[in-house]
């Protein structure tokens, strides 16, 4: 009868052993920076950007999507969270614009919180395409208003008091070309912009409830 000679499998050496040890340390860390990675796309800086240069909330005159004139008397002493629309924009348009529906949610019992929305395509975006495009995300027609107008006094506004241009640009995401149009921007009752905020990430509508609780927190105290 044939017998079968077992394969003994060679002893781990201490070198062998140091070396599994090498590849194990290595996956984690590589697991472990991908985690920070990923949660730099989503979670950023929770409590938003500080504006580079000090920016408050200018005299202007647009349309409202419902045809009625708005002025800077109409929002004095309330808190407005801001954002840029393009309705001709498709994903990343569509993502700000749920997280500010989002924070309509979260101030629902709010009343010194206003929502604001700019377009960039004011030749496009008339009253009646910003009605329709706000019934996507259920904005309330008192909560969540949607500006337009003609081109020189949105711009100004814009420019003035929220976004740098970059008009020299040879491609722009959004028409005007302002940076970082993808951000929500958040003003004190006072007129002054505070915080800038990723609209894009899912930890946005929370740090932006956050602030405004700081913010009146700080303003109490005087």
């Amino acid at each position: 009868m044939e017998t079968t000679n077992a394969v003994t499998p060679p002893a781990t050496t201490g070198d062998s052993k140091i070396f599994l040890w090498g590849v194990s340390l290595l996956s984690v860390a590589v697991f472990a920076g991908a985690a920070l990675a990923a949660r730099g796309r989503l979670g950023g800086n929770e409590k938003g950007m500080v504006p580079e240069v000090e920016r408050r909330l200018v005299e202007f005159q647009l349309t409202e999507r419902s045809g009625r004139t708005v002025n800077l008397s109409e929002l004095r002493d309330k808190f407005l969270v801001v954002n840029f629309v393009h309705t001709g924009c498709s994903i990343s348009c569509a993502l700000v614009n749920q997280r500010m529906a989002e924070v309509q949610k979260l101030v629902a019992e709010q009343n010194d919180v206003q929502l604001l929305s700019l377009t960039v395509d004011p030749g496009t975006d008339s009253p009646a395409v910003l009605t329709k495009f706000a019934k996507q995300f259920g904005a309330d027609a008192e909560r969540w208003l949607f500006l337009t107008g003609d081109r020189r006094s949105v711009y100004q506004l814009i420019e003035t008091s929220f976004l740098s241009r970059d008009t020299n640009a040879t491609h722009m995401e959004m028409p005007g070309g302002f940076r970082k149009a993808d951000h929500i921007a958040l003003v004190d009752r006072d007129g002054k912009v505070r915080r800038y905020f990723p609209g894009m990430k899912f930890e946005t509508p929370g740090a932006i409830i956050k602030a405004i609780e700081e913010l009146r927190a700080a303003r109490r105290k005087y």
